[in-house]
């Protein structure tokens, strides 16, 4: 029955009202419909004008805790307005933010604050979600100790008496100074909102705290200011903390580290870190491994194939020339990558004077600066007059990147040397190529 209220006549006495026997008619059915519902028909029903928000409400010594709510506005046609609120209100029953909503019209469920899952995610279908892509490499462990440039803190896979099964970081020895690992600088702009989340373990320290966070740098590469997280206590399992900030004035990029500070003391593999996030925002998303993904891409062995066919001539006798082109270049995104490559070119003579020689040499540039420099085998081609190499004059080089970054690939020929002293200015250098292998 729908509900129906109960005449109460003219004041003062309302003897013109239902009688009490109607009156508890229209009582019995609306208790009714209180606690005979099915799957059509609600226990309890509110009941109202489109444009007014119909709501319970939850409170404490009549103070607001929470509302579940039903919007207002013109229901216009095509299930518009009237969408669902879950809200929660603080010690004084002030409103704080919505927990989630469902939009009637398309039953999308938007979950406004965070969602913490102690099981399983089952799905019989596709999972979508939003999520900031995480700045840090390998924040968990999960990749072994890649992407960090010391291991202070080694990756470990956790298992016996955790009862569950995950990567973290403890720090590999006992420690009573400040120690950090960092990790290759990212570029950010001033003025960036950042979002950063981890959780921490103090299992074995008694002084200090574990920290995460980012340092930001400005273009000399000195630190400007800094985005941290530290643990809280001690003798403490992983607990879970966040920060947000802005990158300050002056800020060209950001440097991830791990570590623990304070002058800390704790006993070997005594505090440990997890889930370690860096994201754009001021809003937390669940852990993920964005930049994990890309390093791993950068870690596979990348194929150099360069090639020239045109001729360079040469310098003069005792001179150096470069002989490779420009665009020359390969770009890496991980720091120590290894690099070998091999060059080959072949040398001609159209020169009158005696035979002469002619050094092959490959270089690896990061901007102007000469970071692996070769030969690592014979590389001299002896040419006589008017005559050409037999064979192709080879460079090796190999050995170590100092850093992430763009590279340049150089080839260069040096007449003459220790003998003989005169060489061609008319010498040529053809079919220049350079392979080999970034990993």
């Amino acid at each position: 029955m729908a509900y129906t209220p109960i005449n109460l006549g003219t004041a003062p006495s309302g003897s013109d009202g239902d009688p009490v026997r109607a009156a508890f008619v229209k009582v019995n059915y609306l208790l009714n419909d209180m606690t005979s519902g099915n799957a059509s028909t609600p226990n309890f029903a509110l009941s109202d004008v489109a444009a007014n928000w119909r709501g319970i409400r939850w409170a404490t010594s009549g103070s607001t805790r929470f509302d579940m709510v039903i919007s207002g506005g013109t229901e216009t046609g095509s299930n518009a307005n009237s969408n669902l609120y879950l809200r929660r209100s603080d010690d004084k029953g002030s409103f704080v933010s919505d927990v989630f909503n469902v939009n009637r019209a398309t039953g999308l469920m938007t979950f406004t604050s965070p969602i913490a899952l102690l099981g399983a995610l089952n799905s019989s279908a596709k999972v979508n979600a939003i999520n900031a892509a995480n700045q840090v490499i390998n924040g968990s462990g999960e990749l072994g100790d890649a992407g960090w440039n010391t291991a202070n803190f080694v990756s470990q896979r956790m298992g016996g008496s955790f009862a569950y099964d995950q990567f973290c970081f403890k720090n590999a020895a006992a420690l009573s100074a400040d120690t950090y690992d960092f990790q290759p600088v990212v570029p950010c702009a001033a003025g960036v909102s950042l979002y950063l989340q981890a959780e921490m373990a103090t299992w074995g320290m008694t002084k200090g705290s574990v920290v995460c966070g980012v340092n930001f740098l400005n273009s000399s590469g000195t630190q400007v200011g800094n985005l941290v997280v530290t643990s809280n206590g001690y003798g403490n399992d992983f607990a879970y903390a966040t920060a947000t900030g802005v990158a300050p004035a002056g800020t060209v990029s950001i440097q991830p580290f791990k570590g623990a500070w304070g002058t800390p003391a704790v006993t070997a593999g005594g505090c440990a870190i997890r889930r370690m996030k860096v994201e754009k925002g001021t809003q937390p998303s669940l852990y993920s491994q964005e930049a994990s993904a890309a390093y791993l891409g950068s870690a596979l062995p990348q194929t150099l194939l360069l090639s020239d066919p045109s001729s360079t001539s040469s310098p003069g006798p005792g001179a150096t020339a470069t002989i490779a082109p420009a665009g020359w270049n390969f770009t890496t995104n991980r720091p120590n990558a290894a690099v070998s490559l091999t060059a080959s070119a072949t040398i001609a003579s159209a020169n009158s004077p005696p035979s002469f020689n002619n050094y092959l040499v490959i270089d690896v540039l990061l901007g102007a600066t000469v970071v692996l420099s070769g030969p690592t085998a014979a590389a001299l081609t002896n040419v006589g007059a008017n005559s050409a190499s037999a064979a192709p004059a080879i460079a090796q080089v190999a050995g170590i990147l100092p850093t992430q970054g763009v590279y340049t690939v150089r080839l260069r020929w040096v007449t003459g040397g220790s003998a003989p002293a005169s060489g061609s200015a008319n010498a040529t250098a053809q079919n220049k190529t350079v392979s080999g292998l970034v990993m």
